[in-house]
């Protein structure tokens, strides 16, 4: 949960879905300019569909309030 080069996954869990975090992965240039964020240091990611989602899902798992997705 430390924040030393970005928002913590409990952090992004609690602010993005699914699609965003994903997003972010997958294309964090465009994502980052979406989200109104001067930069991006973060390279963009080639994963399967299935580690995607897994990623995808163990951010979520740091959500507070997981109700909701």
């Amino acid at each position: 949960t430390a924040e030393a080069f970005g928002p913590s996954f409990e952090e992004l869990a609690s602010k993005r879905n699914a699609q965003e975090i994903k997003a972010m992965v997958t294309d964090p240039a465009s994502e980052s300019k979406e989200f109104g964020y001067s930069r991006n240091a973060m390279p963009p990611f080639k994963l399967t569909s299935s580690e995607l989602d897994i990623i995808t899902e163990y951010i979520l798992s740091f959500k507070k309030n997981k109700k909701v997705k």
